[in-house]
């Protein structure tokens, strides 16, 4: 009864923070209508493909139906080889306020020619001046000699003028004559114009070439990306408490 009692009591406390932000939200509501971003196609998917010589099959999942929040993984496998991944996003759109976190687990065990990805993108219609900031880490490793390589990476796509917006990329593995094991980092900012559509794209691709003998590579990490709106209005500097109790309390 008392846990009962005490979960009431942090649901009741959580709704009259919610209720007093709307609340001192609403003189600006006239003022900025649209402070925010909407997000309008999402795909998240994590694939195996073993290819040898006269034979090429993949396992694949995918996630593309837009839910807010969303707690979810995809993993493909064919045999010992896995690519799986995580997803924690959440969002309010209208105050440009996000966070799109995925963690990633890659696996490949003595199989010719495997390769495993993970692929998220999002499409983004921004209302406002958006910042975004990315961090990220994946640690490697692979059978030294191998012909393995990583490659670990982000875009955004400008899709009103077909132009690349923003890139980083960093690879590791022997195949390119980088270190057997080792970390990629991703730590980026950028400022998106309001009133542009923006294609995300971001990716984990592991790949063993090696034939007819490959060992085994390992590839785990995660890759954060956070929205908020530049400068933030006060509505935002309100609503973000909110925003994170709510994310604790799904949790």
């Amino acid at each position: 009864m008392s846990s009962l009692l005490t979960s009431f009591e942090l649901s009741m406390r959580l709704w009259h923070v919610v209720v007093i932000a709307c609340l001192l939200s609403l003189p600006l509501a006239s003022s900025r209508a649209e402070a925010g971003f909407s997000v309008t196609s999402l795909d998240l998917r994590s694939s195996v493909r073993s290819s040898v010589i006269g034979e090429s099959l993949t396992d694949a999942e995918t996630i593309d139906q837009i839910s807010n929040p969303l707690l979810n993984t995809t993993m493909g496998q064919i045999g010992n080889n896995v690519a799986s991944s995580s997803y924690d996003f959440s969002w309010i759109e209208e105050i440009g306020i996000g966070d799109f976190n995925t963690t990633f687990s890659h696996a490949m065990r003595n199989s010719p020619s495997i390769r495993t990805v993970t692929s998220i993108t999002l499409i983004i219609e921004t209302a406002a001046e958006l910042r975004v900031s990315y961090s990220g880490l994946l640690d490697y490793s692979h059978t030294p000699g191998d012909e393995t390589q990583f490659l670990f990476g982000t875009s955004i796509l400008d899709v009103d003028t077909s132009s690349l917006f923003f890139s980083q990329t960093m690879e590791g593995g022997n195949a390119d004559l980088l270190p057997a094991s080792g970390q990629l980092e991703l730590n980026a900012e950028v400022t998106l114009p309001a009133d542009r559509t923006f294609f995300f794209s971001l990716t984990l691709d592991a790949d063993d070439l090696a034939e007819p003998n490959p060992g085994i590579y390992d590839a785990n990490g995660f890759a954060n990306i956070s929205i908020r709106p530049v400068p933030e209005p006060t509505t935002a500097l309100v609503m973000l408490p909110v925003f994170i109790l709510l994310r604790r309390a799904r949790r």
